[in-house]
């Protein structure tokens, strides 16, 4: 993403003006339903030099401007004055917030030698495979979190057009949620 630096100025001026219409009308541009699904080989599931579908690791490309868009509204002031009405003081979130590698070596640090508690976790390596995307914004809506931005959620992820390519080909056919 290094080449948005040298998007000119009058561009991001436009594509912000289409940005708040697209929030205010609850719109979005096809090419934001577009993904590209690249998917990555797992070196050690091939045998004698073929693999399993389900022995891939699909990975979704979204346009750049999407996350343009999704990084904006990230930042945005109407986020950032729910995160500090709803989140609790110790959820770390936002700007310079930790990373969980570096709060799990807190954690890990503090009940290493503890007699008094434990660390468990979740597996989430597969959290948005099974995501239910109706669900996701209604419960997005239903606690007051950007109502708008939880609409074009789900117009993104019910309407997404996915683009399979793998080894540099891309597949003929295109999938469609839903």
């Amino acid at each position: 993403s290094d080449e948005i630096r040298f998007i000119p100025m009058p561009a991001i001026k436009v594509f912000h003006q289409c940005s708040l219409r697209w929030y205010s009308t609850g719109c979005v541009p096809a090419q934001f339903l577009q993904s590209r699904q690249v998917n990555l080989v797992k070196p050690h599931k091939v045998m004698d030099s073929r693999i399993h579908v389900k022995d891939l690791r699909p990975i979704s490309v979204m346009s750049i401007w999407w996350r343009i868009f999704s990084a904006a509204w990230a930042k945005d002031e109407q986020t950032r004055n729910w995160t500090q009405r709803h989140l609790h003081e110790q959820v770390s979130h936002g700007k310079n917030a930790l990373g969980c590698e570096a709060l799990m070596d807190i954690l890990q640090d503090r009940f290493a030698n503890s007699q008094d508690g434990c660390i468990t976790s979740l597996d989430w390596s597969q959290a948005f495979d099974s995501m239910r995307p109706m669900v996701t914004t209604q419960a997005m809506q239903r606690i007051n979190f950007a109502p708008q931005f939880a609409t074009l959620l789900q117009k993104v992820w019910t309407q997404q057009v996915r683009f399979i390519q793998y080894e540099g080909h891309t597949h003929d056919k295109v999938l469609q949620a839903g």
